[in-house]
């Protein structure tokens, strides 16, 4: 059995897809298995697995195709087919540098004993340069999620986990919604854990036009549920005040747009409400910015 699942949840990347597979072959070492999650693609990417010939590959690929429903649901639905003891999420439109698989295991080797170790978070860097997305994080360092982002860690990183940990939670489902960011789920995930963070850029990565991450503001304001409960996540009293009430800020914004009132969107919040009633009026002026910018 494979040692580490790298999990790849794809729409229409089949070009992307290609240079992917190219760094996956270029690995020092092929203990993995690479499972792709194809969320509805219509260019062709169904049909070049199909003829592409596997067994000419270093490594296991299993390749399920579903109907379209955003990327947490893919992630979800990736669940049943994880075969590796540790799991890491590299999308399709990215690439990993050949030492990444060994450099992952090698750390997880050195950890795996350790059950309160939950993830070994690293670092991500530019396609072009190689250069690291985040330079708050130096050496190795074992933390909590929650600290880490009370010390203004954030952003973009390489998140590895326990397939065992992993999955246990699944991301919530909206009718009519296709996007939930994953950072709350990574919190959740690892809330009773600590995270390995480690400052070596494994994973390299370029933003595309109509990618999940540049889309930026206009995703979240469309899908109103889903980033609402990003948000009521990171209510949690682990994070410090000023992450709280930006969270209770966009909370009540995405409210406006679901077109809740405060008692029934506050039903299932268990704290905060108090932060969550004073900025419930001021809230109405994002509102009306981003409706404006982005609403339909």
């Amino acid at each position: 059995m494979p040692e580490l699942t790298i999990l790849t949840p794809c729409f229409n990347r089949l070009e992307q897809i290609k240079k992917l597979i190219k760094s996956l072959n270029n690995q020092t070492v092929f203990n993995f298995q690479w499972l792709i999650i194809d969320d509805g693609s219509n260019d062709g990417t169904e049909q070049w697995f199909e003829r592409l010939d596997k067994d000419s590959y270093h490594f296991k690929i299993d390749y399920f195709y579903k109907k379209n429903g955003g990327k947490h649901t893919a992630l979800n639905y990736s669940h049943q087919y994880i075969q590796g003891k540790y799991v890491v999420i590299v999308d399709s439109d990215d690439i990993l540098i050949s030492k990444a698989v060994e450099v992952i295991l090698d750390y997880w080797r050195e950890y795996e004993h350790d059950k309160n170790i939950g993830s070994i978070i690293f670092q991500k860097g530019w396609l072009d340069n190689q250069q690291k997305f985040d330079n708050k994080i130096n050496g190795i360092k074992e933390s909590t999620f929650a600290e880490m982002a009370n010390e203004g860690v954030s952003g973009d990183h390489c998140e590895t986990f326990r397939t065992s940990l992993f999955t246990q939670e699944n991301f919530p489902i909206y009718k009519n919604e296709n996007f939930v960011a994953e950072g709350a789920m990574w919190y959740l995930l690892t809330k009773n854990y600590h995270v390995i963070y480690v400052d070596k850029v494994i994973y390299l990565a370029k933003y595309l036009e109509g990618g999940l991450t540049k889309s930026g503001r206009r995703l979240r304001v469309v899908n109103p549920n889903g980033s609402r409960w990003h948000a009521r996540i990171f209510l949690d009293r682990d994070f410090c005040f000023k992450i709280r009430l930006k969270n209770s800020i966009l909370f009540d914004t995405y409210s406006h747009f679901i077109g809740e009132k405060w008692s029934k969107a506050v039903e299932n919040v268990p704290h905060s409400r108090l932060m969550l009633s004073i900025v419930w009026w001021p809230s109405y002026i994002l509102y009306y910015l981003w409706n404006k910018k982005y609403g339909n």
